[in-house]
């Protein structure tokens, strides 16, 4: 399911000098020069980092030339390094290298479901998966929190509001006459698994496999917004449209709200845990 929350945007949690800043708490004050020693810094981690995933980017799409690779690391370090720092396309290949990356590491967890043994090669890929997407989940705290973009953090409210729309969303679909028969059957699996636990949880009686399932349902929410990014930043890696910016924006704001609720949903769920021990 996908849903698009309209609403003020916040940042996720960020960690600087080794310490975990929670979400809601303010900005570390920097700089101007320690700012822009960072700005360089996650610059050239992302240019490392291009190589890696311009498969990934163009996979089922036409193989991008060389020069097209060239104009995108050239891009990422003109709005890392100018006078006037973009953070749109860096984040844009952020998400698309997390999900890549995220589906790596979850390879070897769909290999085992599907009866199969995975292999040496499947584990290795695994492992390298896990340290690159720690590395770009500190890299995306960075240029989220240092975008205009995001100026409010999605709150409580926020979270009730975007379930009661989740579980409408679900049933008035189900009301559609139109709605074919494969959509029928899937939102009808939704209507007997997730929405009991968005009711559960809007009663506060939500237990951990209540989570669970709306947990997963951000992660799939958040996945699919990503490879709709992905097409968006494909298109511009070959045309440098910049009136496409826009669109990758709104994908970003989206993308962003969905892992700031998810992250909510996961800290409520850690503390129930804590509580039981």
């Amino acid at each position: 399911m996908q849903n698009s929350p309209e609403f003020k945007l916040g940042r996720p949690h960020l960690e600087e000098g080794g310490r975990d800043i929670e979400l809601g708490q303010p900005r570390i004050v920097e700089s101007k020069e320690e700012l822009e020693e960072k700005f360089k810094k996650y610059g050239k981690k992302l240019e490392n980092g291009l190589g890696d995933f311009l498969v990934y980017i163009s996979k089922g799409k036409e193989s991008l030339e060389r020069s097209m690779f060239e104009r995108l690391k050239q891009t990422i370090r003109e709005d890392m390094e100018g006078e006037d720092k973009d953070t749109t396309i860096p984040l844009a290949f952020v998400e698309v290298a997390t999900q890549a990356l995220s589906d790596m590491e979850g390879r070897v967890e769909s290999i085992k479901e599907e009866g199969g043994i995975p292999t040496e090669a499947d584990q290795s890929a695994r492992e390298t998966a896990r340290t690159y997407l720690k590395e770009f989940s500190e890299i995306e705290d960075f240029l989220f929190s240092h975008s205009e973009l995001y100026d409010a953090l999605p709150d409580r409210s926020n979270l009730i509001e975007w379930l009661k729309n989740e579980k409408s969303f679900v049933e008035s679909n189900l009301n559609d006459s139109a709605l074919d028969e494969d959509h029928r059957k899937y939102y009808e699996s939704v209507l007997k698994s997730e929405v009991p636990s968005i009711e559960r949880y809007l009663k506060g009686l939500a237990g951990d496999h209540d989570y669970d399932a709306l947990v997963a349902n951000l992660t799939e929410s958040i996945s699919i917004q990503r490879r709709q990014l992905q097409d968006y930043l494909q298109e511009y890696v070959v045309t440098q449209k910049d009136e496409l910016k826009p669109d990758m924006e709104e994908k970003l704001r989206i993308i962003f709200i969905l892992s700031s609720l998810q992250a909510q949903l996961e800290g409520e769920q850690n503390e129930k845990r804590a509580l039981k021990k």
